[in-house]
This record gives C-alpha cells, structure tokens and sequence, in this order.
C-alpha cells in the first residue's frame, strides 16, 4: 500500500498446537484506515523470530509478528498440492476470537 502501510498478511491456522502457514492475504473488506490500523497494532507486536511451524516461499521480506489477531477470510477452495494453502484469499472482517481456537477441521 506504500507510506510504510501494511499489503498483506500471512495467515494460518493451529493443528495439534501448531500454527501452520495457509496463505498470504492482501484483498478484502478492509478500508485504507483499517490497513493503518492494522500496521499499527501488528507494528506493536513484532517478534524477530518466524511463528510458523512450516515454511514457504511467500515468507520472502517477512517481518514476523505474535499471531495474536483474527481475522475472517473468504477462499475459493484450499490447494492442497501446495502445502494446505488457500487459493483467492480475502479478508472479510476482524474477528473476536482467541487465535488458538481457529484449527484445521
């Protein structure tokens, strides 16, 4: 997004106490404002090591956060010939919800 904004995420979900990466997300419902927002809060909570248990190539430029925001994705299915990632990503909304209870089912 520029002016040091955030454009995306990564995302994930926790199975058997992991989190596992599950895509990268940079389309949706959220304003600009909301993406300000969100540079902030994540800013806040930046951690200099990788959270997640797996590995991919979209972690290229990373910078690592605690996974301690939710949000609610919209996908058009799950690809699973490339790690359980999900195809055509969008995020819908934040969410009220502790991070370790969105788990693979």
């Amino acid at each position: 997004m520029g002016d040091g904004v955030v454009g995306s995420v990564l995302a994930g979900l926790y199975q058997e106490g992991r989190l596992l990466f599950i895509g990268k997300v940079g389309t949706g419902k959220l304003t600009s404002s909301d993406w300000r927002e969100l540079t902030a809060m994540l800013t806040a909570i930046e951690i200099p090591e990788c959270p997640f248990a797996n590995r991919s190539e979209e972690f290229k430029g990373a910078r690592w956060v605690k996974p301690l925001i939710t949000v609610k994705i919209q996908y058009s299915e799950w690809r699973r010939s490339e790690g359980r990632t999900m195809r055509q990503p969008s995020i819908q909304a934040f969410v009220d919800k502790p991070p370790e209870e969105c788990v693979f089912e």
